[in-house]
């Protein structure tokens, strides 16, 4: 969030573009007080040695405030070993990666609580005089797939351990990571509530357990009428918190 501001350059940067850039960091950094910045390198296919010579500045900068200074995307071709040589400053091959990177930075102090449904379903608590309902757990060990992109399924899934992420294939073969799951998310909701096959490959990122629920089964069952409509409502709670989070992020971007 605003903890993080990502800047991403493109084509060739040379003193003009340089001494813009230093502009607009020393600017924002008083301004926005982040934690951390990001320079993409991606798009770059030259730099000269003015524009190497002021984001060095600006890392004397970010190391005197207490600034983490992250460089991502940086290609071999490109001449720029003096970045490489300051340890202030840390590099990532891509975006994404730093940027998960962050985010596990910042989750692993979050400890999110059970759901009541879930707590329900494994501690065994009976609901409205009924047994607990059987719910069977997944392990997945480390690379290992949960779903994969367009298969046809309704089962939803609930991360009790581990972290997940899902990725979506581009048209050009290359994996795009656009969600990552840890404890207290679902997953499959979407496929369960539209019947459209699933829209990512989800995938371990360490060893992970999950929750395999199949409500069409729970449901079935008149007795736990009680439990099926907290399973909604606790999805529904899921999926509006999701949505919320994307308009507000794609009005930041506006």
């Amino acid at each position: 969030g605003d903890g993080v501001l990502v800047y991403e350059l493109s084509g060739y940067v040379f003193f003009g573009s340089a001494s813009r850039l230093l502009d607009r960091l020393g600017s924002d950094l008083v301004e926005a007080r982040p934690e951390t910045v990001i320079i993409d390198m991606a798009r770059v296919h030259g730099i000269d040695t003015s524009a190497t010579a002021a984001i060095l500045r600006f890392a004397d900068v970010c190391s005197s405030t207490g600034v983490d200074l992250v460089v991502t995307g940086i290609a071999s071709r490109l001449e720029v070993a003096e970045l490489r040589e300051v340890e202030s400053m840390v590099f990532f091959p891509r975006l994404d990666d730093a940027l998960r990177e962050i985010e596990d930075h910042l989750l692993d102090d979050v400890d999110p609580a059970p759901a009541g449904l879930v707590s329900w379903l494994t501690q065994g608590d009976s609901i409205a005089g009924v047994g607990p309902v059987p719910i069977p757990t997944r392990q997945l060990p480390r690379g290992s797939h949960l779903t994969k992109q367009g298969d046809a399924a309704s089962l939803v899934y609930y991360v009790t351990k581990g972290e997940l992420r899902a990725e979506v294939h581009r048209h050009d073969g290359r994996a795009v990571v656009v969600a990552t799951f840890r404890p207290g998310a679902f997953i499959g909701e979407i496929s369960h509530y539209t019947g459209l096959p699933r829209t990512a490959d989800v995938v371990a990122q360490i060893d992970s357990e999950v929750l395999v629920i199949d409500i069409d089964t729970i449901e079935a069952d008149p007795r736990r009428a009680q439990l099926a409509a907290e399973l909604h409502r606790e999805i529904a709670a899921h999926l509006a918190r999701r949505l919320m989070h994307t308009t507000a992020a794609l009005r930041d971007r506006t």
